[in-house]
């Protein structure tokens, strides 16, 4: 059996990213793989003088961090599904694997990861390192951060990323070709998922990556027209007695599946809806629009179109995500694509078709 060290946000206090490294602990198994998730403890290295910003911009970010009451449940998530190992230095990780993987999500965006060579696997030697649908979280970086970026992504035995904008970076700075690779998330079938989950009561769903004070009024004028609560997640939000809640990674999950119609303008609660046939309605992101293209990419890979409400202008339907037929199909294309990438890393045969499928 194959030792699979990974690196990604396992236990980062947002329902996206430990679903999404769920999702790649499970895939990997299916490939006969056992998984470790590695965590830094090594002291951090003084940060290049680049960009002042971005360094303010990751001090913000802890703060922020450190004050949200989401890490418990988090926290809980990770021990109960994770195996982990500290990267100290002080001994040769790398030396008990059989290669390393980084992604997905935005593990190379300088404003969450900092200037840290951890999220360019710098503990491993180059033929063990590999990405998985890696995100820069742009579609464009800073010209004064291109050096440091080139010298890291060079160092590769094998670059998947998850946005063609992704491949594009790559080309422009290794003259390497990444293979693009769907999220973690899409790895799992449905039924992996409703096992995990927790079920909520139905409820019109509002979940965002930043909050947007007109997508919160839609939400809560369909709630009161459907005569259903209106459901808030996430710490991100105005507290409102009665609508924010912090649920565990498993009943976030059963809230979008059981939800009567989601509001968001957040990556995976795109991708949970179409997995469990949600009425979807999106707003893209207004402050962080160098994010957008996750959420476009996604759906041009959905082979959907967005269709603008005509009484609330910016906010776009997705019902049903089309056809379900149809989005289910896409997304064992999606799925079949994942684990292919995944074989290139592995070399490890499909898994029998009926343990990836509806």
């Amino acid at each position: 059996m194959k030792r699979a060290g990974v690196v990604t946000f396992f236990d980062h206090p947002n329902y996206g990213a430990v679903l999404q490294a769920y999702g790649m602990k499970y895939a990997l198994e299916k490939l006969g793989c056992s998984v470790t998730f590695i965590r830094n403890a090594r002291e951090p290295n003084p940060a290049p003088e680049i960009d002042r910003r971005l360094l303010v911009l990751e001090a913000l970010r802890r703060r922020r961090d450190a004050l949200r009451p989401l890490r418990k449940p988090f926290a809980d998530f990770a021990e109960k599904y994770f195996r982990t190992e500290k990267l100290d230095g002080q001994h040769d990780v790398s030396a008990g694997y059989d290669f390393f993987i980084v992604g997905s999500d935005q593990v190379w965006n300088l404003e969450i990861t900092g200037y840290d060579p951890f999220w360019f696997l710098d503990f491993a030697p180059p033929e063990k390192r590999f990405s998985y649908a890696a995100s820069f979280g742009t579609d464009r970086l800073q010209e004064n951060s291109l050096p440091w970026y080139r010298e890291r992504l060079s160092g590769f035995a094998n670059l998947s990323v998850r946005e063609a904008s992704g491949q594009e970076i790559i080309r422009e700075l290794t003259g390497k070709e990444a293979i693009l690779c769907p999220d973690p998330a899409l790895l799992p079938e449905r039924g992996v998922w409703e096992k995990l989950m927790v079920p909520g009561e139905e409820a019109v769903v509002l979940y965002t990556a930043e909050f947007d004070a007109e997508l919160y009024q839609d939400a809560k004028a369909d709630a009161a027209a459907r005569g259903l609560p209106l459901a808030v997640f996430g710490a991100n939000q105005p507290p409102s007695a009665g609508e924010t809640a912090v649920p565990s990674p498993e009943a976030w999950l059963g809230s979008i599946a059981n939800a009567a119609a989601v509001y968001t303008n957040s990556f995976h609660a795109l991708i949970f809806s179409h997995i469990f046939h949600k009425e979807l309605r999106i707003r893209p992101l207004a402050r962080m629009k160098n994010r957008n293209s996750r959420l476009f990419s996604f759906i041009a890979s959905m082979e959907e179109t967005l269709t603008e409400e005509g009484s609330r202008p910016g906010l776009y339907l997705l019902k049903d995500s089309g056809s379900r037929k149809k989005a289910d199909a896409r997304l064992e294309a999606l799925r079949h694509s994942g684990y292919a990438c995944l074989r290139k890393i592995t070399d490890s045969p499909f898994p029998q078709a009926d343990s990836i499928s509806f």
